[in-house]
């Protein structure tokens, strides 16, 4: 999918309601809310094949605080995929920004509003790239070997839903710290070492640790193994 970027406004535009609730990455952190509480309008998203498809309105000026809704189904018969209020917080504007793996040839309905009861101009992006294959941590890379390295990439990587803060799901990371990859290591019976496990490249990286996938509001991270940027 070509990036596609489209001005558009909700000045003028009425509110919607009956709309099904959405969790979205996150859990309202930084002040965000998840709600429809402003006028907003709506834009198609259909991709020609199965990928994972960013929308974001990162490229927005001004003072519009942006929220966006993910949906599928039919115009009063919604299902919820994914939603954002802030992926930037104040020093991104407030600008937001979605992640979600789409169907080839199934409609996308997105819903940009504003926070709170505002209106206002926006830019919207939309974006696919391919889906990493270890993109949910029950789908985690096997790594065979307790010594080397293996590379991978984030590009098209969404964020799993649980009823966890960034900071929550993983202890050393800040607000907004979304769309991530997952591996899995088994230590070998009978014995009692530490592993380190590292990142290098010029990719800003947070690494952090689990004893089992993250579930609920349950982050199952190892008491503090995280890192992020060495500290």
């Amino acid at each position: 999918m070509s990036p596609s970027v489209t001005n558009g406004t909700t000045i003028g535009a009425t509110a919607d309601t009956g709309l099904p609730a959405i969790v979205g990455p996150g859990n309202q952190e930084g002040g965000s809310n998840f709600s429809v509480t402003a006028p907003g309008v709506w834009h198609l998203v259909n991709s020609p094949v199965t990928q994972t498809v960013y929308v974001d309105t990162f490229a927005t000026t001004g003072t519009f605080d942006s929220k966006l809704h993910v949906y599928t189904g039919s115009c009063g018969n919604f299902t919820g995929v994914t939603c954002n209020d802030d992926a930037a917080g104040s020093a991104g504007g407030f600008r937001s920004k979605v992640a979600f793996v789409a169907n080839a040839g199934q409609d996308y309905y997105v819903l940009v509003s504003a926070f709170g009861t505002g209106t206002g101009n926006y830019v919207l992006t939309v974006s696919g790239a391919a889906t990493p294959a270890n993109d949910l941590c029950a789908n985690a890379t096997v790594l065979a070997s307790a010594t080397g390295s293996v590379s991978g990439t984030n590009a098209g990587a969404t964020s799993e839903v649980y009823t966890l803060t960034s900071p929550g799901l993983a202890s050393c990371a800040t607000a907004y710290s979304y769309w991530d990859t997952w591996y899995s290591f088994t230590a070998p019976a009978g014995c009692n070492v530490s592993y380190t496990f590292a990142t290098c490249g010029s990719f800003d990286t947070i690494v952090s640790v689990y004893s089992a996938c993250p579930s609920g509001t349950v982050s199952n991270q190892v008491t503090g193994a995280c890192n992020n940027d060495g500290a």
